[in-house]
């Protein structure tokens, strides 16, 4: 029996829970996290449970905090996932969406929010990809190869134009 249909039968059961989800690849994963509970002691750390958390950044605009608006960086069989949630009114965070990057190139970083700016002003939430080489600083012409941002208003991550964004080599901590 095919795995299609085996999973097509669980489905009509009603017993597709979110264990049975654990295997999804990283390409699937982001598909998989969008309307999840986000925290330690949900479902979704399950599926998390081969991901590797790196860093949460809370959105800002105009050098004010959008309240209860986050986005989260983590490793997933070696790709970069960005999840975007928001607190909700009962305590906890359900998740908006989330963005499994393209894997990196050679000599590429991905660049976290305010490590870039975007029209000279560094009070920025966004991600980029971008090759350094021997560079300070880099812009779309000279390495830079594309950015995402999440948008709090369609709750969504999407493309950003990397027109004028300029990004900084990060410093090592």
């Amino acid at each position: 029996m095919s795995l299609k249909i085996q999973i097509a039968q669980v489905c009509t059961l009603g017993v597709l829970s979110m264990p049975l989800l654990a295997g999804t690849t990283s390409g699937e994963l982001h598909q998989t996290l969008i309307g999840q509970e986000w925290g330690e002691n949900t479902e979704t750390h399950v599926l998390l449970d081969h991901c590797t958390y790196q860093k949460r950044f809370d959105l800002q605009r105009k050098q004010k905090q959008l309240q209860g608006l986050s986005t989260h960086s983590l490793i997933c069989d070696g790709h970069y996932v960005i999840v975007f949630t928001v607190a909700e009114a009962g305590g906890g965070s359900r998740i908006l969406d989330a963005l499994t990057m393209p894997s990196l190139r050679r000599g590429e970083s991905l660049l976290h929010p305010g490590e870039c700016e975007l029209g000279g002003n560094s009070d920025t939430d966004f991600y980029a990809v971008a090759r350094f080489g021997r560079r300070e600083s880099v812009n779309r012409k000279t390495g830079l190869r594309a950015a995402w941002v999440p948008d709090p208003e369609a709750g969504r991550i999407r493309p950003l134009s990397t027109r004028n964004v300029v990004c900084g080599r990060p410093v090592q901590p």
